[in-house]
């Protein structure tokens, strides 16, 4: 399978670079096999398997309905081929797969590593029904995984955790990344995000993924993204991370324990270190199933959303004092993955897909909500 994937830069000159890249915009592709034809991107229907590939069609008549030429005899063509299943091991994949002819190959090594295009063979069909990129104008970055794992995008991953790209479950399409965290702490395995995305205009950028957190979730804190970068006037560095934790924190045999989302502040600036806000109030987070986080962090108001399936779980602003915390800072790297600061009871799995960051807000559906 392919994989489509749109960028958005500062400037005309980065803009038509990308054009000419792999970064591409979502576009209808033509598979060399047989003469087949599959629209680029259209829409965001869930499916964890590769959708069939449709033939063009040919026209029966001229305009109006008026009989056409006399059908003549087809020269020999090769037979359609079969829609290929996605492979639960993406290195095993074959024809257009991540690892087969024309797809991607994945480096989910210990210690982490990136994809690569694999060379020769028909260019990579994108699913019908993938995550399209180009519905997004004001998107700095759009991706839906299907070409897997690669450049702007660097992996990391610590004591044999694993990032890859998956074709188990999507999102979207038939491809999506996948992060598997060991049971040692900082076992921790992130997809990172550098220039020419960030930093972005204003230090002010939406974020929206879904995901899909495979049960039963910890007891403590598990972070799923990250920002890291510069406060203003030398004050140092600051990051920030959004995840679930249990609470009460770490008890879950406490009669009012539930699992809920959290946001997390840390700063060079010794007074602001290390704040948590915890939605409480808020829905619970679900596993087992595909959810919608959004984050928008509002540079110019010092300002902090997060919503879970378009409902606000929380919200922060920055009271103006710098030794206070959440102040927002000048981000260089946006990160998603896994990161537990704690022994796990057992491995964390999660599934990213249909990644936007944007100058606007993109919402969970189609169009924007």
């Amino acid at each position: 399978m392919g994989r489509s994937r749109c960028m958005s830069d500062k400037n005309s000159r980065a803009r038509q670079t990308h054009r000419n890249s792999h970064l591409r915009p979502c576009r209808p592709v033509f598979a060399l096999v047989a003469l087949v034809s599959v629209a680029g991107c259209s829409g965001e229907a869930s499916t964890g398997t590769a959708p069939a590939v449709v033939p063009i069609g040919t026209e029966s008549g001229a305009a109006g309905g008026a009989p056409g030429p006399a059908p003549t005899a087809p020269a020999p063509t090769a037979p359609e081929p079969a829609p290929i299943a996605p492979s639960a091991d993406p290195a095993a994949g074959a024809g257009g797969q991540p690892g087969g002819t024309g797809g991607a190959v994945s480096s989910p090594a210990a210690g982490g590593g990136t994809s690569t295009p694999a060379a020769g063979g028909a260019p990579p069909v994108i699913p019908a029904k993938a995550f399209d990129c180009t519905n997004h104008p004001d998107a700095l970055y759009c991706d839906n995984f299907e070409l897997g794992i690669t450049a702007p995008f660097s992996v990391s991953a610590a004591k044999g955790s694993v990032y890859e790209a998956s074709a188990v479950r999507a999102h979207s399409g038939a491809y999506s990344a996948y992060v598997k965290s060991t049971t040692p702490q900082y076992s921790d395995a992130w997809l990172t995000l550098k220039a020419p995305v960030f930093p972005t205009p204003d230090n002010s950028f939406y974020m929206r993924s879904y995901i899909y957190y495979a049960g039963p979730g910890s007891a403590d804190n598990v972070y799923l993204f990250q920002i890291r970068g510069d406060l203003a006037n030398g004050q140092g560095t600051a990051f920030a991370k959004m995840g679930a934790e249990g609470n009460p924190y770490n008890k879950p045999d406490d009669p009012n324990f539930k699992k809920v989302s959290t946001l997390i502040y840390h700063s060079q600036v010794r007074s602001a270190d290390h704040k948590v806000l915890r939605a409480v109030d808020a829905p619970v987070v679900v596993y087992g199933e595909w959810t919608c986080w959004e984050w928008h962090v509002d540079g110019v108001n010092h300002e902090w959303t997060m919503w879970v399936n378009g409902e606000q779980h929380l919200q922060q602003k920055w009271d103006q004092n710098p030794a206070n915390p959440w102040q927002t800072f000048s981000t260089r790297e946006f990160q998603m993955g896994v990161q537990h600061p704690h022994d796990q009871p057992g491995e964390i799995e999660v599934w990213f897909d249909d990644l936007v960051i944007s100058k606007t807000r993109v919402g969970c559906g189609t169009p924007p909500n």
